[in-house]
């Protein structure tokens, strides 16, 4: 599995489209390559680590008006449960919303990781929070297969 991570330049406004995509790669075929799916796709601005969530765009609602909310309330104790335990400054899901087959999300970094986000484009534990938000499309301890 390749994964890849695109953070676009800002534009005038200093937003940053962010874009998360995975391909299958056949492990005895070094060329054969698979097609790049997208999983998601947000926007990255200065203000991503206030307490309020950035705007999404200029026409956009935060949530989405349409969207359905997710409960995460107990979402680290279920995947603790099945032993994926996280610990406090991995626990950034605030918040999540589905419109479809998308989910939105509100993540945040613990008040002891904010301290450090001046040597990275996009704290680890703040894209890996994102990321937990894909894991709700699907219950916990449900196998894709």
């Amino acid at each position: 599995m390749q994964l890849q991570l695109t953070l676009d330049p800002p534009d005038d406004d200093g937003r940053r489209t962010l874009t998360i995509h995975s391909r299958v790669q056949d492990p005895d075929d070094e060329s054969e390559q698979g097609t790049w799916l997208q999983h998601a796709a947000g926007i990255l601005t200065a203000d991503s680590f206030d307490d309020q969530p950035a705007e999404a765009g200029k026409d956009s609602s935060w949530p989405p008006a349409d969207a359905e909310r997710i409960p995460t309330d107990d979402f680290y104790q279920q995947l603790a449960d099945l032993g994926f335990g996280y610990g406090p400054g991995f626990r950034g899901l605030r918040a999540a919303w589905r419109v479809g087959d998308e989910v939105f999300a509100e993540v945040v970094l613990p008040e002891d990781q904010a301290q450090c986000v001046g040597g990275f484009g996009v704290h680890p534990a703040l894209f890996d929070a994102g990321l937990h938000a894909l894991g709700l499309l699907v219950p916990v301890g449900v196998s894709g297969g």
